[in-house]
């Protein structure tokens, strides 16, 4: 009774919000489903009644381009590598509203939707605005001897590095939390610095999955180097990526599926959770991680199942390992 009658005594300013009801608004899947239904139907016919053709007469550079200052690039990536360092700074230390924090649409926003898709589909931006470059340029200035140069660390560290972002992406029950994604990001750049010092800069090339990321996805893209032509023209003369590339590739769209796959009605009633009354993400992490390992697993068997029939139907002598390599560029644009 005297704390209730303390409380009374003593008002003060309430911050509260009051709104309506959620609102569900259903996409038209049916409609998108059989789209895409269509799209592959038809290509497969237009591959199955056209001449044969070489796909090189096709996509071939059009256009010569000229060739950027090597100082360019340095100097950009040298600010993005600024830029990362304030965005980090702002996402310990600034505002904790997601929509407010640099951070949060930093990497989500401009990097994740605008940068990749400009990588993918125009021009080798991230050869800009790679902030890794310009840290492996900074630890290099020290001439310290990396103890390991000599060494090439395993492309298959970036394939488990993307899938822990993945993870992340889809498990997290916070990833927009700007307290929390700065921990995660600074906890990355130090472990790239390591490997960087440890190996040199080809730790980026081959271990690193955003540059990884990005060297995959500029085959599709129809600016390259000096070079202007058809999207995927690069892929041609690239030639097959090794195994762990050609998985790579398997798993941006396996990722991206489950991506949209997750939260939706049919996923969470399958996860026997009432979407109305949807209890948060932190109730469905163990769930959502198994999801995303099964469609990426189930995708690489159906892919290899159609890759080992298709060898059967056209009578190929193409061993199965080369041929999962030779095709596996064929799923960039879709994953893109």
């Amino acid at each position: 009774m005297t704390l209730i009658v303390v409380a009374l005594l003593t008002p003060g300013h309430a911050a509260a919000h009051a709104t309506e009801g959620g609102f569900v608004l259903l996409l038209p899947t049916d409609l998108y489903v059989a789209g895409g239904g269509m799209v592959v139907a038809l290509t497969v016919l237009f591959l199955a009644l056209a001449p044969r053709w070489r796909p090189e007469t096709l996509l071939r550079p059009i256009l010569t381009l000229p060739r950027a200052p090597g100082w360019c690039p340095a100097l950009t990536q040298t600010l993005a590598l600024a830029l990362l360092f304030l965005l980090l700074w702002q996402g310990a230390f600034g505002p904790t509203d997601p929509l407010r924090n640099p951070l949060t649409l930093g990497l989500w926003t401009l990097f994740w939707i605008l940068i990749v898709a400009v990588q993918a589909l125009a021009f080798d931006i991230w050869r800009w605005v790679n902030p890794f470059a310009a840290l492996a340029r900074l630890i290099g200035l020290t001439g310290i001897r990396p103890p390991f140069a000599n060494n090439r660390p395993s492309r298959w560290i970036a394939v488990v590095l993307f899938l822990a972002f993945s993870g992340f992406l889809l498990a997290d029950p916070a990833p927009s939390d700007p307290r929390r994604l700065a921990l995660f990001a600074a906890l990355y750049v130090a472990a790239t610095a390591l490997g960087i010092a440890l190996v040199g800069p080809r730790w980026l090339t081959r271990a690193e999955f955003l540059t990884f990321l990005m060297r995959t996805y500029r085959q599709t893209a129809i600016a390259g180097p000096a070079r202007l032509g058809p999207n995927g023209w690069r892929i041609i003369r690239l030639g097959p990526p090794p195994l762990a590339g050609a998985t790579f590739m398997l798993l941006l769209l396996g990722s991206g599926s489950f991506d949209g796959l997750n939260e939706t009605f049919w996923w969470l009633d399958l996860l026997g959770v009432n979407p109305l009354e949807f209890p948060g993400r932190s109730a469905v992490i163990t769930p959502t991680l198994a999801g995303l390992l099964s469609v990426n697993a189930l995708l690489i068997l159906a892919y290899s199942l159609s890759i080992r029939a298709g060898l059967g139907l056209a009578r190929s002598d193409l061993a199965f390992a080369t041929a999962f390599r030779v095709f596996a560029p064929s799923i960039l644009p879709i994953a893109a």
